[in-house]
């Protein structure tokens, strides 16, 4: 009997290629390791095919399930994978293995597309598109009854943190970056617990829908003829406010500058898609309950990270500056959001 997760890229053989496809009779190629620095729980490889009834390439994505990754990537596709209410991979083939930890999917290699880089910015223009497709999605299953009935889909409502947690993880980063937070985060992150209880009571308030919430740059793929982006990696999918989504886009993908057109390409969207009761107030409010609970994950939550590469390196340090410039506008905006 053929594996159903392969323990290694050798085992993707032309056999084991014709059982994840269901048929046909491919030949494989060539195969080639992409994404390095991308994906930092996952090996990720492109199999060029020749054959009768099967793709020119597809993208096979292995890891290992007993790591951050875990196995809600599997169960993504197969329960919402064939009508998220947004674009991703066409799904060919997922599975897990209990008795290795292994977990694969075999996804649509995307054509003619570019892929984000979280080190990056993206224009006023991308970041609507990437707001109108979010509301897609959001649309779909705002509020949705069967977003209960998976045991494996958690929900990120609320982020619990003990007060060992901040003393801990607030000495450790203050011992790696003495000096990188402005006079206003340095207030904020001394006043990290009660900004956490007032996320979480924000947040609290909103009603559920389906996240992707591991939301960046390196996680969408824009196409070259402007059709709707592709999103990536599905790992840490969960249920919770939409606004945890959308935040990403308005703070971190591009420019705060341009967080009103954004919101409003968004609201317009979700509005088109039947969502009508939220008000642009609503989004609002809640962006301030992500943005402090961002502000918490971008200070004490990556303190203990130990980066393995200069890009890791890179992400963490851009990631202290984008939260500051956030913080810093919106509390210009809202001030009221932040008051100690």
């Amino acid at each position: 009997m053929m594996p159903a997760v392969p323990g290694s890229a050798e085992e993707i053989t032309a056999a084991w290629m014709a059982a994840a496809l269901g048929g046909g009779s491919p030949h494989v190629i060539a195969l080639t390791r992409i994404g390095v620095g991308y994906g930092l729980a996952s090996e990720v490889h492109r199999v060029a095919l020749r054959g009768s009834g099967v793709p020119q390439s597809v993208v096979v994505k292995l890891w290992d399930t007993e790591q951050a990754a875990g196995t809600r990537e599997v169960s993504f596709y197969r329960t919402f994978g064939a009508d998220p209410g947004i674009r991703v991979p066409r799904c060919h083939h997922a599975a897990t293995d209990s008795a290795s930890h292994r977990g694969v999917l075999v996804l649509e290699d995307v054509a003619n597309a570019e892929q984000g880089d979280c080190l990056d910015a993206i224009d006023p223009r991308r970041a609507v598109t990437l707001a109108e497709s979010m509301a897609g999605l959001h649309a779909r299953w705002w509020d949705h009854p069967d977003l209960h009935a998976h045991d494996w889909l958690p929900s990120d409502r609320k982020r619990l943190r003990d007060e060992e947690w901040f003393a801990s993880r607030g000495a450790e980063f203050l011992r790696r970056f003495p000096s990188r937070l402005n006079p206003r985060c340095r207030a904020l992150f001394d006043a990290a617990p009660r900004l956490a209880a007032r996320s979480n009571e924000i947040l609290g308030g909103y009603p559920e829908t389906l996240l992707h919430a591991d939301f960046h740059l390196d996680n969408v793929l824009f196409i070259s003829d402007g059709g709707p982006p592709v999103i990536l990696d599905w790992a840490r999918v969960a249920r919770g406010p939409a606004v945890l989504d959308l935040g990403e886009i308005v703070f971190l993908m591009g420019c705060v500058d341009h967080a009103d057109a954004i919101i409003s390409g968004y609201l317009l969207a979700l509005r088109g898609r039947g969502v009508t009761s939220v008000e642009e107030t609503d989004l609002r409010r809640g962006l301030t309950g992500f943005l402090l609970r961002r502000f918490i994950i971008t200070t004490y939550g990556v303190a203990g990270w130990k980066t393995a590469s200069s890009r890791e390196e890179s992400i963490l340090h851009r990631g202290l500056e984008r939260i500051q410039e956030a913080v810093d506008a919106w509390s210009t905006q809202h001030p009221e959001a932040f008051s100690l």
